[in-house]
């Protein structure tokens, strides 16, 4: 039932969700590459098995929110894109 409804979300309440995660990223002193995208993708497994999802389900659907995103709102994207190139670091 949950899995139906990711389909609907919506923009603004994904575009302040974002912004928050990467506001409590900005606040990090040390952001190694590894700790950044292993602390992410534990909090998605995490919150995935807490409504009983499949993380690779839920990845494909925000895959396809992100393309309809570019559409709906393509300044915000290319400023995240932006600040993962600027603000975090290659190695």
């Amino acid at each position: 039932m949950i899995r139906d409804k990711l389909f609907d979300v919506q923009w603004h309440f994904v575009k302040q969700v974002c912004q928050q995660w990467l506001s409590a990223l900005d606040r990090q002193r040390y952001k190694l590459p590894g700790q950044v995208v292993v602390a992410s993708a534990i909090t998605l497994i995490l919150i995935c098995e807490r409504y009983k999802l499949n993380p690779r389900e839920v990845m494909d659907i925000a895959d396809r929110v992100i393309r309809k995103g570019w559409d709906l709102d393509p300044r915000y994207l290319r400023g995240i894109r932006d600040y993962f190139k600027e603000e975090l670091p290659n190695e």
